[in-house]
């Protein structure tokens, strides 16, 4: 009877240490996952801040450009649209079924429909 109970305690004993020893390879399994989650979140996190630096660089680079100073020796000769004057010498009017045209001739030789 001494025998029996002893093996019972043994038995008790290496399923105990069986499961402790499975508890602790599931703790390092998911230690090793929330290890390599971490890794991957501040790899995305790294990025997403170099992305973001990146964008800011690029607008204060843009912003410097539209703010380039524009010196006052440099002068630009524009003349408006209205104060062209056409100088057109002579028209023509053509008809092509219910459409109108017109062609123009001007004084320095172009002619346009």
């Amino acid at each position: 009877m001494l025998a029996c109970s002893h093996y019972r305690n043994v038995s008790k004993q290496t399923t105990r240490t069986e499961l402790v020893e499975e508890s602790t390879k599931k703790a390092q399994a998911n230690i090793a996952q929330e290890s390599s989650l971490k890794r991957v979140e501040d790899e995305l996190e790294q990025g997403i801040v170099k992305k973001q630096r990146l964008e800011n660089e690029n607008e204060s680079i843009e912003l410097k450009r539209c703010l380039e100073i524009v010196l006052d020796d440099v002068t630009i000769d524009a003349t408006l649209l209205s104060s062209k004057s056409l100088t057109i010498v002579d028209y023509k009017i053509y008809k092509e079924g219910r459409k109108t045209f017109f062609q123009i001739f001007r004084a320095n030789g172009n002619s346009r429909m």
